[in-house]
């Protein structure tokens, strides 16, 4: 039955080339896959990592690994199509300059696609692991509760920050799935575990601020940042907390894995990184520290997986 519908959705995406067209000039824009795919397939190695500890034990899983790949990076995109939806109203206002709102491609367009996705997905977990099935069930209906913002449409958005930790959480039960994924039966006794958990969101917290981190001339009326909500010395606040708090996390791991002093010492770089980036722009407020703050958050973002990865070989 599922392979029937992927059929005909794929028959009806043929017939409409241009359809694939303006999706690819979308995602290169809203959802850049050649970007998403270095973080997802980060986080996903480092979960494999922790929870098997063993190199040989993750080449076992390669498959197992690609699936939860391509599961997490087209939920991701079920997420972003979902906040499309959302933030309609507010873009049509303040981000008239967006795919959706200069008119390259449509809600319509963007939900059939998401539809085939998850279709991708269902059928996917079905094959490799049927379990799981449950955990991305509660995954995908915590998306629709986020999808209708909580309930809470004429408050939800009032207070910014518990806003955006509300849709961040929608990572928290994504990465559950994931654990299920690996193993067979989660060892849920095992405290690194929980650990290895926080970190993640920590991580995931730490990329969102950094992506809304801006200066005057690049902010608009709607506010929707954190530099906006809180002043810009406030924002590089949160995101040091954020960052430090992350970062002490990460190295409970590292020595979870019996790292060497070489990776400790990179992943100090790291953090120094990290602050250096934040004090220039608190200092110059200029729009080309803005990208760096952002470049910087991902490669935080990605190489902490790395080093973690490069632990147990």
């Amino acid at each position: 039955m599922i392979w029937m519908f992927l059929r005909f959705y794929w028959s009806i995406l043929k017939m409409n080339s241009s359809l694939l067209k303006r999706f690819y000039e979308y995602q290169l824009e809203r959802f850049p896959v050649h970007i998403l795919l270095f973080t997802t397939l980060s986080v996903i190695l480092g979960s494999f990592v922790i929870i098997l500890k063993d190199v040989n034990l993750l080449l076992d899983e390669i498959l197992l690994l690609c699936v939860g790949a391509i599961v997490c990076l087209l939920y991701t995109f079920h997420i972003r199509v979902l906040d499309e939806i959302k933030d309609y109203s507010f873009d049509n206002k303040f981000h008239k300059d967006r795919p959706i709102q200069r008119g390259l491609i449509s809600i319509s367009e963007l939900v059939f696609i998401d539809r085939i996705f998850l279709l991708v997905q269902v059928l996917l977990i079905y094959l490799f692991s049927f379990k799981s099935l449950i955990f991305w069930g509660i995954t995908y209906l915590y998306s629709l509760v986020a999808k209708f913002e909580f309930f809470m449409k004429s408050k939800a958005r009032k207070n910014f920050l518990i806003y955006n930790l509300l849709n961040l959480f929608q990572m928290f039960f994504l990465q559950i799935f994931l654990y299920s994924l690996i193993l067979t039966s989660i060892t849920w006794y095992n405290p690194f575990l929980y650990v290895h958990f926080i970190y993640l969101l920590g991580k995931v917290f730490l990329l969102e601020v950094a992506r809304k981190l801006k200066v005057k001339t690049l902010e608009n009326k709607g506010k929707d940042t954190y530099s906006a909500r809180f002043g810009i010395k406030k924002a590089s606040f949160l995101f040091l907390v954020a960052l430090f708090l992350t970062s002490g996390l990460f190295l409970s791991l590292l020595n979870y894995l019996n790292s060497s002093l070489i990776l400790y010492l990179l992943f100090l770089i790291l953090i120094i990184i990290q602050v250096g980036v934040i004090i220039i722009y608190i200092k110059k407020q200029e729009e080309t520290q803005v990208k760096f703050i952002e470049l910087s958050a991902l490669l935080f973002y990605v190489l902490t997986d790395v080093l973690l990865v490069v632990s147990i070989i």
